[in-house]
């Protein structure tokens, strides 16, 4: 798993091709068996129950999970009576037209936590399609817009640019995924999904959180 900084914290990313078929086929049976499922962030589309990690056919998915939380877990040197567990993951579709906005999964609702707080989350992408939203992080981890804020930041006057479009300039970055790539990250960055642009298809992922809990 690659530790990658993204200018304003860290991604950690790993690919998983193969698993990314079958996994694809439980969300969309989700989907079959609960097509109300549940709003959170999502504007459209479709999010299942946020317990799927308790579920037997995802057991292989949360022990890929948490074998590469060992990874972050060393290198953010915790002690080693401590280790990530998932305290929830659910799956999530948009169609044309949906997405999901600004949000962080700090302290997420659950009807099954095992730990008091999220410190990972992550993003398990199975179904891309072209123009079918883009997951984007924010450079500020304060959501300013619920405080009629502006955040305090660095503007440079457009008339000392050469390139308005600068990735370093800008004040959100949108990670460029391929199908099977497994994201985490801090469970405290705001991020979104941009709104899907596609006709007769899907965008299908599956969301986590890991928090700490103490070695038995």
């Amino acid at each position: 798993m690659k530790c990658v900084p993204y200018v304003y914290d860290w991604i950690w990313q790993d690919n998983f091709e193969k698993e990314k078929y079958y996994h694809k086929y439980l969300i969309e049976k989700e989907l079959e068996d609960d097509p109300i499922g549940r709003k959170i962030s999502n504007i459209g589309g479709y999010q299942t129950k946020d317990n799927l990690n308790h579920r037997e056919e995802y057991k292989k998915l949360v022990e890929i999970i948490e074998q590469q939380s060992i990874q972050i877990h060393q290198e953010l040197e915790l002690i080693p009576e401590v280790k990530f567990t998932i305290i929830n993951m659910w799956g999530n579709i948009n169609w044309s037209g949906h997405h999901n906005s600004l949000h962080q999964h700090t302290n997420p609702p659950s009807e099954d936590r095992i730990s008091s707080s999220s410190v990972i989350s992550g993003i398990y992408y199975l179904q891309l399609p072209e123009s079918s939203g883009k997951t984007g992080f924010m450079k500020h981890k304060v959501n300013y817009s619920n405080l009629s804020m502006e955040p305090s930041m660095v503007k440079i006057p457009e008339i000392f640019l050469k390139n308005y479009n600068n990735k370093l300039l800008k004040s959100n970055y949108e990670y460029e995924a391929q199908e099977g790539d497994l994201l985490m990250f801090f469970s405290d960055v705001l991020h979104y999904v941009s709104p899907s642009n596609i006709e007769n298809n899907r965008r299908i992922t599956i969301s986590f959180n890991l928090g700490l809990e103490l070695n038995k």
